[in-house]
């Protein structure tokens, strides 16, 4: 062998990597001095994390003024309270339609009634619907 070559080995990350990790988890584990307090340690932290009003971590720290634990809550209301009012929309339709209805009849406006028709027919498949009307004129 001269003193001019070299040899070089090398080793897939995907072979190195998992035994790693592996290993550090497990000293991580056993630097714990009492593993029955980490789990309520950790579900505290997640649940008190500063998160956005959408309940994920902003990139930027003014945006993150919400604890996870009360964006959950609340998203949680909100989606109940939709159920409940999709309910009693669904429920209540053909009182609101008789209602719409007569509200027409006694207009004389062919647009009311024009309008009223659409209100009706979007009632039938939705219970979320957006109403713009535009008049000549209007800005």
């Amino acid at each position: 062998m001269g003193s001019g070559m070299t040899v070089t080995t090398q080793v897939d990350d995907n072979l190195v990597k998992p035994v790693v990790e592996a290993e550090i988890r497990a000293a991580i584990v056993r630097q714990l001095e009492n593993i029955d307090d980490l789990i309520p340690k950790m579900v505290k932290a997640v649940l008190l994390a500063k998160v956005d009003s959408t309940g994920k971590v902003s990139d930027r720290d003014y945006n993150n003024r919400y604890d996870l634990l009360d964006v959950m809550c609340r998203d949680a209301i909100q989606q109940a309270a939709t159920a409940a009012m999709k309910e009693y929309i669904e429920e209540s339709a053909d009182a609101l339609r008789v209602e719409v209805k007569k509200q027409i009849d006694a207009s004389s406006s062919n647009l009311a009634k024009l309008f009223v028709d659409g209100l009706t027919e979007s009632l039938k498949t939705s219970w979320q619907f957006k109403v713009t009307v535009n008049l000549p004129g209007q800005n």
